[in-house]
């Protein structure tokens, strides 16, 4: 299941509808694949194609796009005595952090918050009975 269609990521591309065939359609939908999974994994939602966000939509055409374009993460090459250098962004993980965080904000889960968490009536202890009558330790 995809959070985006190839013909979506095929507009990103800037090519034509359905042009996508063969090894790089495979490719293609693989990598919509692989950052909706990451997507979903992050949100802990269980969005579909119909409902996801906006913004998430675009974080997954996004990373897909450069998955497609640039699949070994190349960000730069020189041609004298060759060399090249990968990204930081392509080492592991598919989204950039800016995306990461629009995904987490698209789920609800952005900022700092706290969660209360009441404890059984017989853990409420007697301050009295542990420092005792004189309030000392």
């Amino acid at each position: 299941m995809t959070l985006a269609t190839i013909a979506e990521l095929e507009a990103r591309l800037g090519v034509d509808e359905g042009s996508l065939v063969g090894a790089e359609l495979a490719r293609a939908q693989a990598a919509l694949e692989d950052v909706s999974t990451d997507v979903l994994d992050i949100a802990g939602k269980s969005w579909v194609e119909v409902d996801v966000p906006g913004g998430v939509r675009r974080v997954v055409l996004a990373a897909a796009k450069r998955i497609v374009e640039n699949p070994q993460g190349l960000a730069s090459e020189q041609a004298g005595e060759y060399g090249w250098r990968r990204s930081t962004s392509q080492t592991g993980d598919l989204l950039l952090p800016a995306e990461r965080a629009r995904v987490l904000q698209a789920a609800g889960m952005s900022g700092a918050y706290s969660v209360r968490t009441p404890l059984p009536d017989d853990h409420i202890i007697n301050l009295q009975s542990v420092t005792g009558a004189n309030g000392v330790l």
